[in-house]
Formats: structure tokens, sequence, C-alpha cells
């Protein structure tokens, strides 16, 4: 009973950790180095698991292996479909960032050019300027940049890659 109660402790702590892997992630920190991390606690999950479940087997504890078989796949799985959040969050960013272009193009419309900052639109052409959506616990602001016949409108996507959209363009990323 107190080895399961370890094992339980030990799942508990390493999903902890994963978890905030995951917010990490959205955060815009190093890729690279999350993705590592990320799996290398993935697999120490699944192979703590997968040990601990034919230990249990073995001694004929069968609830107890199959929720160590069982535990030891949520990781992974999470693992491998973490990348639609991100995706899910560069489309509710691109969703926002059209409301501004939509307010940005109106103030030009009435003006004959462009604004020369963001705030320049509230509240006439928008209500607020809305962040992008790739924060979890911060914000992350859009940049704009007026260039006298045309401006350019970026954020952050993730690790130092920026997307941009400019009114020739539309939206291009950094790869």
């Amino acid at each position: 009973m107190i080895r399961n109660l370890k094992f339980g402790m030990g799942c508990v702590l390493a999903f902890a950790v994963y978890s905030i892997l995951v917010i990490w992630r959205l955060e815009s920190f190093s890729f690279i180095l999350e993705l590592m991390l990320r799996g290398v606690v993935s697999i120490l999950i699944f192979f703590v698991g997968i040990v601990s479940g034919f230990k249990m087997l073995a001694k004929r504890e069968f609830r107890g292996a199959i929720i160590s078989f069982l535990f030891c796949l949520v990781p992974l799985s999470a693992f491998m479909t973490s990348g639609r959040l991100f995706d899910q969050k560069m489309d509710e960013t691109i969703l926002r960032a059209n409301l501004i272009i939509t307010a940005i193009n109106k103030h030009y419309a009435a003006s004959g050019h462009y604004p020369l900052s963001l705030e320049k639109l509230v509240p006439k052409y928008i209500s607020s300027i809305p962040p992008t959506a790739m924060g979890v616990v911060s914000k992350h602001e859009f940049y704009y940049e007026n260039e006298s016949l045309k401006f350019r409108l970026a954020f952050e996507a993730n690790d130092g890659i920026y997307c941009n959209f400019t009114p020739n363009n539309d939206w291009l990323c950094d790869d």
C-alpha cells in the first residue's frame, strides 16, 4: 500500500512538472529546450508506469497494474497532441490582429494616413487594443510600425519567431 502511495505521489509530482512545462511553452520560452524537457519527463513517467505495472502484475495486484499502465500513457498522449493548443493560440491571435487591421484601415479611409500608434485607434475605431493570445500567465502585445505609406503589425509567436502583417504581404512568420 505504501509503495502504491509513493508511486502515485511521484506521478502527481511528475505530472505537475509536465504541466509547468506546457505553460512554459505557451509563454514563448525556448521551444527546443522545452520540447526536450517535456519529452524526457514523458518518457520517465511512461517507463516508471510500465515498470510499476509489471511489478504489480507479478504480485497479482491487478487494479494497481491497470492504473499504472493507464497513467503512464497520459503524458505521452498529451505530449503528442500539445501542438494543437499552440495552433489554437495562433489562430486566436490572428483573429485579434485582424480586428486591429480593420480599425487601421478604417482610420486610413477616414484620414488618408495610417495612425502613428495603435492607441490612436481607441475608442473611435476599436474599443481597446487586444493582447495576443500567446501568453497564459502574462499578456503579449502586438507591435506596430507606421511606415508612412504602409504599416506593419507583428507579434511574437514563439522563441523569437515573429509573425508580421503588411498590406502587401498579408501574414508572414519567420522560420
